[in-house]
């Protein structure tokens, strides 16, 4: 367990972290009043789903507000005896015993989870691969090396769809397209392949200073490249005098997928990133993991690109209570009076994982293995979930989809989706008769709605849809 007492002094800086520390506790009692001390969030996911009479199916977390997300935050500290705040990333203190350092021992206790020496905590992910992209081309460039300033990925990347270039305009990098075996782009939408070993075999790599892998790809559904490309994409790419990256934003989901523990996935990569806002549910935050000085480097640059915050407390702790509770499967959070015994059961990922492979196969497929309803409205992406999250395809459009959303809502009480995305014209979904897309990730909150719940309400979706498609083919027909 990670505490951080003070017992050995703190001076000043002690006597006003439990001022604050005091004053949030009495607001958090004025909010919630004084029966609760320590806040069970899972509880209250239930009562935010009384009070607002819907079950929501896309929220993969308890739908917390910011008062109750702060309130259990407070209770965290006081419960765990955090009582000193991180200054500008605790850069000055080490691990040791008499340095106190919540944040450098949380950044220990994951580096060790994962094989690596160090890990930094960083405000964001677009930070941290933005910094393993500028270390690993400084490190090419003292060794003399004739790299250029340029990385590859997949074209799904975090990096090329959303994040606005920045790792040209504030970094000077350029990327390189992977090609697939007949020298075509490998695609972006359904039925895109993930990064391969024969991609790399066909894309020049000999200027390439870092490769970018993504496991799972999220824009792919949730895909994973198979474990002996993974080694083999190592062996290649060190071949080629390239560092060896993963954009692990999804990692802890991915170790459902491929059975391993972190450390075993960690291990072929030079530098590894991870978030803690995605399937472990915190406010914000990521790490990245590599050697020793690779992370004294981190650190360096961190401080060049204003990520060392005054304090990140509240988002570390944060970092730490969904790594806590959603990896470790340990409830950080104890409320008055509950012994544990009567409290839900923790997810793991591979329950997760498993809930949402039996929720696809049985709207996609009857016991006899014919084709649903809803298979004619609708397909996944891929067809069998890899890991906890999956693509879902829809023929309707987006205000279709919605007004079908709503009627099942108004109906049950159950809200299928808040997040939808059209699709391009020039996408090979739209292609196929495809409209829109939902992505389902399970965690938590809406993996302990039981599968027929879901099952009744996407069943009824798709009942909309064809009556709805079915009535716009109609008039599309009278009109010819």
């Amino acid at each position: 367990m990670i505490s951080n007492s003070g017992a050995n002094g703190g001076g000043p800086q002690r006597i006003i972290g439990i001022i604050i520390q005091f004053h949030l506790f009495f607001i958090s009692l004025l909010l919630f009043g004084p029966t609760l001390l320590f806040l069970d969030t899972e509880a209250l996911a239930v009562t935010c789903g009384e009070s607002n009479k819907s079950i929501r199916l896309q929220t993969p977390h308890p739908d917390l507000t910011p008062a109750e997300r702060l309130h259990e935050l407070a209770a965290v500290l006081a419960h765990h005896g955090i009582n000193e705040w991180d200054v500008y990333g605790d850069f000055h203190k080490s691990t040791a015993d008499d340095d106190h350092s919540f944040l450098r021992n949380f950044e220990a206790e994951v580096a060790n989870e994962f094989g690596k020496d160090d890990a930094v905590f960083m405000p964001s992910g677009v930070m941290a691969q933005s910094i393993a992209l500028l270390i690993h081309y400084q490190d090419q460039q003292q060794r003399g090396t004739t790299k250029k300033k340029c990385f590859a990925c997949h074209p799904t990347s975090h990096l090329l769809l959303h994040e606005e270039k920045g790792y040209k305009e504030l970094c000077g990098f350029e990327t390189i397209p992977i090609h697939s075996s007949n020298h075509d782009n490998i695609g972006v939408g359904l039925g895109a392949p993930p990064m391969l070993l024969e991609h790399l075999q066909n894309t020049d790599l000999d200027d390439v200073s870092t490769l970018i892998l993504e496991l799972p790809h999220r824009e792919l559904g949730g895909k994973l490249t198979p474990w002996e490309d993974v080694l083999q994409i190592q062996r290649h790419v060190r071949n080629k005098g390239a560092a060896f990256h993963c954009d692990g934003a999804r990692i802890f989901e991915a170790t459902a997928g491929y059975q391993k523990s972190l450390a075993e996935l960690a291990e072929p990569f030079d530098s590894f990133y991870i978030s803690f806002n995605k399937g472990l549910g915190g406010m914000s935050g990521a790490m990245l993991m590599g050697t020793t000085e690779f992370c004294d480097q981190a650190r360096v640059w961190l401080r060049r690109f204003g990520g060392n915050l005054f304090t990140l407390l509240p988002y570390v702790a944060s970092a730490w209570v969904g790594y806590q509770r959603h990896w470790k499967l340990l409830e950080p959070t104890i409320a008055v009076g509950d012994d544990n015994n009567d409290r839900d059961v923790l997810l793991s990922f591979s329950e997760k994982r498993e809930k949402l492979v039996r929720i696809v196969q049985r709207l996609t497929s009857t016991p006899e293995g014919q084709a649903t309803d809803f298979a004619m409205i609708a397909c996944f992406e891929p067809n069998i979930p890899q890991v906890s999250m999956v693509h879902l395809y829809l023929r309707p459009t987006v205000d279709e989809c919605q007004g079908c959303r709503d009627a099942v809502q108004a109906h049950g009480g159950v809200c299928l989706f808040h997040r939808i995305r059209p699709l391009d014209e020039n996408s090979t979904g739209f292609q196929q008769g495809y409209r829109s897309m939902v992505e389902i990730s399970i965690g938590q909150a809406n993996g302990r709605i039981s599968d027929d719940v879901w099952m009744e309400a996407w069943n009824e979706f798709a009942h909309h849809a064809m009556k709805l498609l079915s009535f716009t083919s109609s008039a599309n027909e009278n009109l010819e």
